[in-house]
C-alpha cells in the first residue's frame, strides 16, 4: 500500500492494489468517503511521502 494526494482537492488516499484497465493502462483501488471502494487512473494523483511513525 502506499499514499497518493488527488491535486484538485489535495486529499489524501492509500492506494490498495494496482491493476491494468482493459485499454492498458493502470487504475488504483482507493477508499473514497463517498463512493466507496473506487478504481481510478492516477492522472490526477501525485505521490505523497509518509514519514514512518
Amino acid at each position: 500500500m502506499f499514499k497518493v494526494k488527488k491535486e484538485a482537492t489535495g486529499k489524501i488516499y492509500t492506494v490498495f492494489a494496482v491493476q491494468k484497465d482493459k485499454f492498458g493502462g493502470t487504475e488504483f483501488l482507493i477508499y473514497d468517503e463517498t463512493w466507496g471502494w473506487v478504481w481510478r487512473s492516477p492522472i490526477d494523483y501525485v505521490p505523497v511521502e509518509v514519514e514512518n511513525d
